[in-house]
């Protein structure tokens, strides 16, 4: 999980939440590495990041992260940044 360098800077701020945020990117990850270990992965990258981000909004449910957090997961759904190369 080499990302979490880059997780630590960008959520260094987010205080109480940060254990959300790190909740989120393991099973955002995790996701990814289950789908590459079982040979589900396709060449569709902006399907693989669409499927790992519905992940995310399933665990912030699971684990009742807070609405800021779950309102910010909407916002990224929203963008649907994987369609734009970010």
């Amino acid at each position: 999980m080499s990302c979490f360098g880059e997780m630590e800077i960008l959520y260094q701020y987010e205080g109480a939440n940060k254990k959300y945020h790190i909740a989120l990117t393991l099973a955002h990850e995790g996701y990814h590495a289950w789908r590459m270990k079982e040979g589900k992965m396709t060449s569709n990258d902006e399907k693989e990041e669409w499927l790992a981000v519905q992940t995310e909004k399933e665990v912030a449910k699971l684990i009742d992260a807070p609405q800021k957090i779950k309102d910010w997961l909407e916002e990224k759904f929203d963008t649907r940044y994987w369609e734009q190369g970010n």
